[in-house]
């Protein structure tokens, strides 16, 4: 495991979570920021957008979870199940 892969995956989740947050509470950020509704006003981006970042945040966190605990296991510091 390296630790850069333990690094990218925490920053991803955390990047990832803070857009999730932002998508629920503020739906049309994105066509807010980038002046473009690439959905024609539907709604249907911003839903996929949510579900997409909501999805990204968990599997980033899970796998920033797993490689934190793995150097934690190489360093010594707990008991291998």
């Amino acid at each position: 495991m390296s630790r850069a892969r333990k690094w990218i995956s925490t920053v991803l989740a955390a990047i990832a979570t803070v857009l999730f947050v932002l998508s629920l509470v503020w739906p049309q950020w994105i066509e807010g920021v980038f002046e473009a509704s690439p959905d024609g006003g539907d709604g249907s981006f911003e839903v996929l957008s949510s579900v997409f970042f909501g999805v990204l945040a968990a599997v980033a966190a899970t796998d920033a979870a797993i490689a934190w605990r793995k150097a934690h296991r190489a360093a010594g510091g707990l008991a291998a199940e």
